[in-house]
């Protein structure tokens, strides 16, 4: 089959099935701008993730090919696109840049490989109209400027040289090693683009509300409703509000970092503003929750937005009035209004507050986990799980022993095990729950050191930390794992690697707006690969 499609034909192909883009004042920047890193460095990257993948050779039989088709195309500096949107969309701009190391072998490569005849005009513009495979004709336009090649379609006039962006202006920051980047000015769509957006998104939520769900009682409807109407008030403001959106993502061979960041900003003094400075705690409970060695640590600190915990109280109260007259047992009844009215207060407060942690595996495979979540009027609910634990069947019973230790001036209850918890035995131990309670929060720890992670768990100090914490170390999780091969093989990538080579971890931050970042180590693509041969 004959190689007609070339690298260079298809960014051409791509400017055409884009947007052209509108002229747009130099001083004004554009609202979409694209940056995407030197193909040299995109190979380094693509090789490196390949070595890491066990795929190394099938990267060499492919690379050679691709060599052959970037003629004249410089491959040491990076890619880029700009553009804005148009209320009419179709004529919305867009521009792409790609770097030029010789401007003859470059033409060459179009009329050679590609077999594509740009005919050049009086003004030193190019224009193509004859791109092979394309399900439509589209006339394209570039020229040569700045030691890139300005491409764009449908107007000419998006490429005159007085209003060309600098590459500078667009294409990444000199230290930048990410592999691509999206910047998008929410600000500057314009209002009837919006305003389609929100129309198309009020019908799907109106279809989503009138759904039947089966089984579905009246709270679960008015929860479901309530939900799909705060969503599309989300978006409605993020539309409105909104002022920027970026992503980046990167590798790092060196560090061996694989990284994905997202952020967004609302405009300042706006109620999208004011709501995300808002959802964030200046201090959270459990942000140093299993220390810094932990195998698994995860918190989050969140308030719903107000307009939220204003409905939540009806939709508790209306929860927990089905659910009671759903039960028939008038026993189970009485627990159930017991432990129900006494976890209210903690749902109608719309404060998430928690932290969890994994730590070991200890000498003998076994790892502790610890659990700490704010509640509201925590003694009256231990008193209540009392009441509700002494009604309980004496088989039953025996199953949990009251105020089996103490950490300071707070009991701890214990629970052992069913003899079906084959799983939680097997990774914790079988020596059961510890349960406590203080007015604000709940604790819940097992394991060999569950006394110890206790301790440190009560001891915490409220501090400052991200909204959301994740972080796995993915060497000590194996062990978790029954299959004896997935730690087999975590010991084996990384018996010998650096410290930290096998981290998972995700934050979300909104000091300045909302930013979601993603950190994996490379390692842990070997790791995967080599489970999945095992």
């Amino acid at each position: 089959m004959r190689f007609r499609a070339t690298w260079a034909a298809a960014v051409l192909a791509a400017a055409a099935l884009a947007p052209a883009v509108r002229a747009e004042e130099k001083s004004q920047k554009p609202a979409l701008i694209l940056r995407i890193k030197s193909i040299d460095g995109l190979i380094a990257d693509v090789k490196y993730l390949a070595k890491l993948a066990g795929q190394e050779e099938t990267l060499n039989q492919v690379e050679p090919v691709a060599q052959a088709f970037l003629g004249g195309i410089d491959t040491k500096r990076p890619i880029a696109m700009y553009g804005d949107v148009t209320a009419g969309l179709q004529d919305s701009p867009v521009v792409i840049l790609i770097p030029i190391s010789d401007e003859k072998a470059f033409l060459e490569l179009l009329n050679d490989k590609a077999q594509i005849k740009p005919e050049k005009d009086k003004d030193g513009v190019y224009t193509i109209d004859n791109i092979p495979n394309l399900p439509a004709p589209v006339t394209l336009y570039f020229r040569f400027a700045h030691k890139y090649a300005y491409i764009t379609a449908m107007e000419k006039g998006n490429i005159e040289l007085k209003k060309l962006l600098k590459p500078e202006e667009v294409v990444f920051p000199a230290g930048d090693t990410s592999a691509l980047s999206l910047d998008l000015r929410l600000a500057s769509l314009p209002d009837i683009v919006k305003q389609i957006v929100l129309a198309q998104l009020e019908n799907k939520l109106a279809e989503a509300k009138e759904q039947k769900v089966e089984n579905e009682t009246p709270a679960a409807k008015q929860v479901r409703e309530k939900s799909i109407d705060s969503f599309g008030a989300r978006v409605k403001m993020i539309l409105t509000d909104g002022e920027a959106l970026s992503l980046k993502t990167g590798v790092n061979s060196k560090t061996d970092d694989i990284t994905f960041d997202l952020s967004f900003k609302a405009k300042s003094g706006t109620p999208l503003a004011k709501e995300i400075a808002s959802a964030g705690k200046s201090e959270a409970m459990f942000a140093g929750v299993g220390g810094k060695n932990a195998a698994i640590k995860f918190s989050i600190a969140a308030m719903l937005p107000e307009e939220m915990r204003a409905n939540l109280g009806q939709i508790v109260d209306q929860g927990i009035k089905e659910a009671l007259e759903k039960e028939k047992d008038p026993a189970k009844a009485k627990v159930a209004k017991q432990l129900l009215e006494a976890i209210a207060p903690t749902l109608k407060a719309g404060d998430l507050d928690l932290g969890l942690a994994v730590t070991g595996p200890d000498a003998d495979s076994k790892y502790t986990g610890v659990f700490g979540l704010k509640i509201k009027d925590g003694e009256k609910l231990e008193k209540t799980l009392r009441s509700v634990i002494a009604d309980m069947p004496a088989k039953d019973r025996e199953k949990v022993q009251l105020d089996a230790a103490t950490v300071g001036d707070m009991k701890l209850h214990k629970m052992l095990f069913d003899d079906k918890d084959e799983d939680a035995k097997r990774v914790f131990g079988a020596s059961g729950v510890y349960v406590g309670f203080k007015d604000d929060a709940m604790f819940v720890a097992l394991g060999p050191d569950a006394m110890k992670a206790l301790k440190e768990a009560v001891a915490l100090k409220p501090a400052h930390g991200p909204m959301v914490n994740l972080n796995v170390l993915a060497s000590r999780v194996a062990g978790m794992n029954p299959d004896k091969k997935a730690a087999a093989a975590a010991k084996d990538v990384f018996s010998k690697a650096a410290p930290g080579s096998d981290t998972i971890s995700v934050t979300v931050d909104n000091s300045y707006g909302i930013k979601l970042k993603v950190l994996v180590k490379g390692k842990l693509i070997e790791l995967g690969t080599k489970v999945q041969k095992e």
